[in-house]
């Protein structure tokens, strides 16, 4: 009973860290929204499972409760996976994918809030399995459908001629691997009759998929985007490695340049390049504003570690 401790605690802990995540991430694009959600599943997925282990090494009658939350929170997880990889690689008619996936999803956590998915939950070897109720196989099938749906549309975006879609597919896929591995692995042992559980692998499969979108996205069109809180972060882990590398910590007043670049950047993506609405959202005039832009124009290499100068630009000719 010890380890279902140990599992609570490494599913409690992944759910910590995706909360951290999505508390700074800004919805800024439908990839970035559709990321929250998805984000928002995994952390209910990881919360239940931690619950799950930690009831039934208490022997308390919440168990059951908790492990219909994992399968609702898995339920809706499989419909966010696919809502997610339609607004990655834009295929035509994907909004039928994604109405036809919530809406499954949504007949699911019906069938599970009445009993009709499982029954209550059963040790199986050093980890818990569900007890499946008569209509399991349709939350089966729905798992299956929501990754085969979701590779072959990163599959075509992957060869797509739109640049931005064919890295992006790529990163997903990658990102996606462990997370469909374990799910195609669980359910077809328990169509072999096979006592498996995903609880052991879905925290790290899931924070893999965090980490691998967060670290591999490109500069110049991110899927996910932060809050300028982070900043601070960066700022304390800059000093450290000046400091390993003995050129010294950086300047308040460096520090202070560097935050006020990236919140004009910011300002400016924001407002759509209108420096009127950036003067009156930062409360300056428009001659500061243009003044500071042009400078921060003339000097572009300062944007390196911020944000590039040429992706607002193309934002501002689609939008004009």
């Amino acid at each position: 009973m010890e380890s279902l401790y140990w599992f609570a605690s490494a599913a409690w802990i992944a759910a910590i860290f995706k909360i951290l995540i999505l508390a700074q991430s800004r919805t800024a694009s439908k990839p970035a929204a559709a990321f929250n959600i998805l984000t928002l599943a995994l952390i209910s997925q990881n919360v239940c499972e931690g619950f799950s282990y930690f009831f039934f090494s208490q022997g308390s009658n919440l168990v059951t409760q908790s492990g219909t939350g994992v399968i609702i929170s898995m339920s809706v997880l499989s419909a966010a996976v696919v809502h997610f990889t339609v607004t990655i690689t834009a295929p035509k008619n994907g909004y039928k994918y994604i109405a036809a996936f919530w809406t499954y999803s949504a007949a699911l956590v019906l069938a599970a809030c009445f009993g009709y998915l499982v029954i209550g939950v059963e040790l199986a070897g050093h980890s818990l399995k569900t007890i499946r109720a008569p209509l399991y196989s349709i939350f089966s099938l729905n798992i299956i459908a929501s990754i085969f749906a979701a590779s072959r549309l990163l599959w075509i975006g992957s060869k797509s001629e739109t640049y931005v879609v064919q890295i992006r597919s790529k990163l997903v896929m990658l990102a996606f691997a462990p997370l469909f591995l374990t799910g195609l692995v669980v359910v077809g042992l328990g169509l072999a009759s096979i006592p498996s559980s995903s609880g052991l692998y879905m925290p790290f499969a899931s924070t893999f998929l965090v980490l691998v979108l967060m670290k591999g996205q490109q500069e110049d069109d991110q899927i996910i985007s932060f809050r300028l809180k982070w900043l601070q972060v960066w700022f304390h882990l800059r000093q450290a490695l000046k400091a390993v590398d003995s050129k010294g910590p950086i300047g308040l007043q460096e520090f202070n340049e560097y935050v006020r670049t990236i919140q004009l950047v910011e300002a400016m993506k924001y407002c759509r390049n209108n420096r009127s609405a950036v003067a009156r959202l930062l409360k300056s005039n428009q001659t500061s504003i243009s003044r500071a832009w042009s400078k921060i124009q003339s000097e572009e290499g300062a944007l390196k570690n911020a944000t590039d100068i040429e992706a607002i630009k193309r934002e501002s000719k689609r939008n004009c």
